[in-house]
C-alpha cells in the first residue's frame, strides 16, 4: 500500500467535513430575475430586510439589490423569509484575491473586475446619423425604477470655496431614500484642504456621510441602482471640468465604493481644449452613454468596446435618457430625434413649433416627452405618437428641470401647468442648475449656502394648491387678451432699419398669436430697434497662449425688444440683443473685424420669430401667482 502524506488526510478529512456544507450552500443559490425579465443572475441570499436583499453570487461577490427591483416571485419568497427561523451562520464577506489586469466580456450579472491599466476608449463604432424627418411612430413606455418614497430634509456638505465644484445629487437607492453627490476643486485651486469626496445623506442622517475619498478631482456623473455601479470622471483638471478619466465605481449604495476601471476619453493626448464629458448615464451593469464634447457614444465600460455614436449633438441639456435607458433623445433645431438604444436605430423625429432647439426631459413613467425653449412648451405622448399639449406660455421658462407629477413641469423661473398651460407659480432656483424633481418633490444642491447643502423639499408647496384652484375657477374671465383679441401695431428703428419690413415682420407674429390687428385697438404691440453701448472684444487664436495679446475689435450691437401694453403698464415683454459668440470661425481670407461685423447687423425680421402668448392674464389674476426662493432649507414665499 503508497504512503499517504499525512496533511493529504488532513485535506482530505476536512473536505469531508465540509461536504454537508458546500452541499447545502449550493441548494440555498436560486435563480433571482429583475422585474423587467430582462435580468437574471443565480445566487444565495445571504441578508435581507424590508428593502433589499444582498445577494452572493457565484463568482463570490456580494450585490445589494432594493426589493421592489424584484420580480413579485422573487420578492414574495423574500417576505415569506421573515415567518421562518434565521440562521445565525449565514452571510459572511468573501475573500478577494489579486485580480489579474485582463479585459471581460459582458456579464448578464453585471461582473467587473478591477483593471489596474489606463487605455483609451475607442471611437469605432456605428455611426448614426440624427438627419431623419419622419415623425416618431408609437412605442410603449420605458419606465425607471419605482419605490421612491419622498423625504424632506436640508443637510449640510461642508465648506466649499470659490474653487470648488460640486456634482448633480444622484439618486442611490428610491426607498430610503439616499442621494450622493461628489465635490471636488480644481488642480490650480490655492492650498487646496481636498480633490475630491463623494458624499451620502439620507433624512435620518444628521449630516452626510462621506463615502469615499481621493486624492484626485472626483466628479460623480450616474448611478445604476440595480447594479449599484456609477459612472464619473476622475482628474478633470480646469474650471470647465475638461481633461481626466473616465471611471466605474462599485458599491456606492454600500457607503464603502471603490474605483474598478479607468478609461481615457478620446483625443485626451490632444493638444488645445481637452476632452470633457458633459454628461454620462450607466444603461445597466457595463455599459454607458457618455457625450464626449460634441459626441455621444455608447460603451462597454468593461472591455471598452464602442457600440455606437453620434456626432455633432447640442450642448448639455438638448439630451435626455428615458428611466429605464431605452431611448435617447436628442433636440435638434424644430424637434426632436429618438434613438432606440437597444438596436442602435434612429426611429423618429419629435416636432417641436419653430425653429428653436428645446431642452428635453421625460416623464419619469418614460411614456412622455416634455420639450421647453423659449416661452414654448410642448408634450408628445409616446404611446400614441402625438403632441398632448403645445403652447406658447407668458412667463419665461429658461432652463427646463423635470417634471412635477403627471400635470406639471418646473424650469428655472416657473411651475407650468400642463392642464391650465400657464405657470401657476414662480421659482427662483440656486445658481448652477445642480438640481432634479423626484416624485413629490425637488432636490438641490445650493453651492452658495455656508456651508453647501443638499436639500430636499416637496414641490409643489404650501399655497399652490389653493392658487390653481383660484385661477382654474376664473377660467377665461382672467384672460385680458385671448384668441381673437384686438391689437394696434407700432414699429420704431433707428436710421438704417426699414421700420416697413419689422411691421410686417410683426403683424405675422401676432397673428400667428390668434390675435386681430385693428388700427385703434387699446392694447398695443410695440416693436423697437435701438443700438447697445459700444463693446470691446479681444480674440486670440485657439492655443495661442494666454499672454498673447491678440485682437481687439469693437462692436456696437443691436437691441430689439418687443412689448404688450395698455397704457402706461407693460403686459408682456421679450428683448434680445445680437451677440457675438466666444469662439469665432473665419471664413477663408476674413478678418476677425469682418467675422465680427456679420453678427453686428440689425434684424428686422427678429420680431417674426418672436412667440407672442395667445394668453394674456388680467394684473390682478397675475399678482395671485407667488414666487419663491430656497433659504435655509426651506420654500420661502414672497
Amino acid at each position: 500500500m503508497p504512503q499517504v502524506d499525512r496533511r493529504t488526510v488532513v485535506v482530505l478529512a476536512l473536505l469531508v467535513c465540509l461536504c454537508p456544507v458546500i452541499g447545502h450552500a449550493q441548494s440555498d443559490a436560486r435563480l433571482w430575475t429583475d422585474k423587467t425579465g430582462k435580468f437574471q443572475v443565480s445566487a444565495k441570499l445571504i441578508e435581507h430586510n424590508e428593502t433589499q436583499v444582498k445577494l452572493q453570487k457565484s463568482d463570490g461577490r456580494v450585490i445589494t439589490v432594493p426589493l421592489n427591483i424584484l420580480s413579485p416571485a422573487d420578492a414574495k419568497f423574500v417576505r415569506e423569509l421573515d415567518a421562518e427561523p434565521v440562521n445565525p451562520f449565514a452571510g459572511g464577506e468573501p475573500m478577494t484575491p489579486a485580480t489579474p489586469d485582463r479585459k471581460l466580456a459582458p456579464s448578464p450579472s453585471g461582473s467587473f473586475p478591477q483593471r489596474s491599466t489606463t487605455e483609451e476608449l475607442p471611437t469605432d463604432g456605428t455611426e448614426i446619423y440624427i438627419n431623419v424627418d419622419e415623425t416618431m411612430p408609437a412605442v410603449q413606455p420605458d419606465p425607471g425604477v419605482g419605490g421612491f418614497q419622498f423625504a424632506e430634509f436640508a443637510r449640510p456638505i461642508e465648506q466649499l470655496d470659490a474653487y470648488a465644484r460640486v456634482s448633480q445629487p444622484i439618486l442611490v437607492d428610491p426607498t430610503v431614500p439616499v442621494f450622493a453627490v461628489s465635490t471636488h476643486r480644481n488642480g490650480n485651486a490655492v492650498s487646496p484642504a481636498h480633490f475630491g469626496h463623494v458624499f451620502l445623506t439620507t433624512k435620518s442622517s444628521k449630516q452626510p456621510k462621506l463615502a469615499f475619498e481621493s486624492d484626485e478631482t472626483f466628479l460623480l456623473l450616474d448611478h445604476n441602482i440595480a447594479y449599484d455601479r456609477s459612472v464619473a470622471m476622475i482628474g478633470v483638471d480646469s474650471p470647465s471640468d475638461r481633461g481626466g478619466d473616465l471611471a466605474v465605481m462599485d458599491g456606492l449604495a454600500t457607503g464603502s465604493p471603490r474605483v474598478v476601471a479607468r478609461w481615457h476619453l478620446p483625443e485626451w493626448q490632444k493638444p488645445g481644449f481637452k476632452p470633457k464629458a458633459e454628461f454620462a448615464t450607466m444603461l445597466d451593469g457595463t455599459r454607458a452613454l457618455v457625450q464626449v464634447n460634441s459626441s455621444i457614444y455608447c460603451w462597454s465600460l468593461d472591455d471598452g468596446k464602442c457600440h455606437f455614436l453620434i456626432q455633432r449633438v447640442p450642448a448639455t441639456g438638448k439630451v435626455a435618457v428615458s428611466a429605464g435607458g431605452r431611448f435617447l433623445a436628442i433636440s435638434v433645431s424644430g424637434g426632436t430625434q429618438m434613438i432606440d438604444v437597444a438596436s442602435a436605430e434612429l426611429i423618429g423625429k419629435i416636432p417641436f413649433p419653430g425653429t428653436l432647439t428645446p431642452e428635453v426631459r421625460f416623464s419619469p413613467d418614460g411614456s412622455r416627452l416634455a420639450m421647453a425653449a423659449g416661452n414654448q412648451v410642448a408634450v408628445w405622448n409616446l404611446q400614441s405618437a402625438g403632441i398632448e399639449m403645445e403652447e406658447t406660455v407668458e412667463t419665461p421658462i429658461g432652463r427646463l428641470v423635470g417634471w412635477v407629477g403627471d400635470d406639471a413641469l418646473l424650469s428655472q423661473f416657473a411651475l407650468i401647468d400642463l392642464e391650465m398651460a400657464q405657470a401657476v407659480w414662480k421659482y427662483h432656483l440656486p445658481s448652477g442648475g445642480k438640481e432634479m424633481t423626484v416624485p413629490g418633490g425637488f432636490v438641490c444642491i445650493d453651492k452658495n449656502a455656508r456651508p453647501a447643502m443638499i436639500t430636499s423639499l416637496p414641490l409643489p408647496h404650501g399655497a399652490i394648491a389653493k392658487v390653481k384652484q383660484q385661477l382654474k375657477n376664473a377660467g377665461n374671465d382672467m384672460l385680458l387678451l385671448g384668441p381673437g383679441g384686438k391689437v394696434s401695431l407700432e414699429v420704431s428703428g433707428i436710421k438704417g432699419v426699414d421700420e416697413q419690413v419689422m411691421e410686417d415682420a410683426l403683424r405675422e407674429a401676432v397673428e400667428k398669436a390668434g390675435w386681430n390687428v385693428v388700427p385703434d385697438a387699446d392694447i398695443k404691440v410695440v416693436a423697437t430697434i435701438t443700438r447697445g453701448e459700444k463693446q470691446v472684444l479681444n480674440y486670440r487664436p485657439i492655443g495661442a497662449s494666454f499672454r498673447s495679446e491678440g485682437e481687439t475689435v469693437n462692436l456696437k450691437p443691436y437691441r430689439a425688444s418687443l412689448k404688450v401694453v395698455q397704457g402706461d403698464t407693460t403686459l408682456w415683454q421679450r428683448s434680445s440683443e445680437n451677440m457675438v459668440p466666444f469662439i469665432i470661425r473665419l471664413n477663408a481670407g476674413e478678418s476677425i473685424k469682418h467675422a465680427v461685423k456679420r453678427y453686428e447687423k440689425a434684424d428686422p425680421e427678429y420680431f417674426k420669430r418672436v412667440n407672442i402668448p395667445p394668453k394674456i392674464i388680467k394684473p390682478e389674476h397675475r399678482s395671485i401667482v407667488g414666487t419663491s426662493r430656497i433659504q435655509n432649507g426651506r420654500w420661502v414665499d414672497f
